[in-house]
């Protein structure tokens, strides 16, 4: 199965691809998924911080990273880059819990689409690694797939991964950070949605869309190389 933008899909039940940095969930399921409202509505396994940054294993939710840790990235949130985001010093501990959403309502046999941003913040060789898990009713939690952060520090990167509910009528959703490196291992994260489809378009669209990008820029060529002024209404 291919996923968004050309990237394949791990199954027909789970898969994970990156997203157009500006897609965003249209009917939310996610209590505070963009962190507007602050540090509620879900849970962590790491220590809530929102002093100055010193520790792995801590987080705060703020507009800057480099305002809580020196070493990070200034870069600001993803929807508006003067928002609210989770900014992370990741654990040395494999796996720990970075976010945890509280039991979300489901409909039973339904397929969902769990989305959402992450952005590194800090340099260096080491890449953080996040993975997602959901548990179903209460049960235990089950792997849909991990997501390595793409790029540079300061740059957002989207993930997209799915599953099914089953008979199932409650979700928890957990994103785990899997990486140990006590450098560089430092993300943060913004706009987690929950949905029963993807806002991201299909691979024929994105074509029809770089086809048009295409038309537009030879036609602004062929104006420049003519000297005529091009006005737009």
């Amino acid at each position: 199965m291919v996923g968004k933008r050309g990237f394949t899909m791990v199954s027909a039940v789970f898969g994970c691809a990156l997203l157009p940095p500006s897609m965003a969930s249209a009917a939310n399921l996610i209590a505070n998924g963009n962190f507007e409202a602050g540090n509620t509505g879900f849970s962590s396994g790491y220590t809530y911080n929102p002093a100055d940054n010193a520790n792995h294993t801590e987080y705060t939710i703020g507009t800057s990273g480099n305002a809580w840790n020196s070493r990070f990235t200034a870069a600001g949130d993803h929807t508006s880059g003067t928002g609210n985001m989770m900014i992370v010093n990741g654990s040395t501990q494999a796996s720990k819990i970075v976010w945890q959403s509280s039991p979300i309502t489901l409909s039973a046999a339904t397929d969902y689409v769990f989305e959402g941003y992450a952005m590194r913040m800090g340099g260096g060789p080491n890449v953080p690694s996040l993975s997602f898990t959901v548990s179903l009713d209460g049960g235990a939690e089950f792997a849909l797939d991990t997501f390595t952060l793409p790029g540079r520090a300061g740059v957002w990167s989207g993930f997209s991964t799915r599953f099914n509910s089953g008979a199932a009528s409650k979700v928890s959703l957990f994103i785990r950070d899997t990486d140990t490196a006590s450098s560089g291992n430092d993300f943060a994260l913004d706009d987690l949605s929950l949905d029963t489809s993807s806002s991201v378009p299909e691979p024929s669209s994105w074509a029809l869309m770089m086809l048009g990008f295409g038309m537009v820029g030879t036609t602004v060529r062929r104006h420049r190389k003519g000297k005529t002024a091009v006005s737009y209404a």
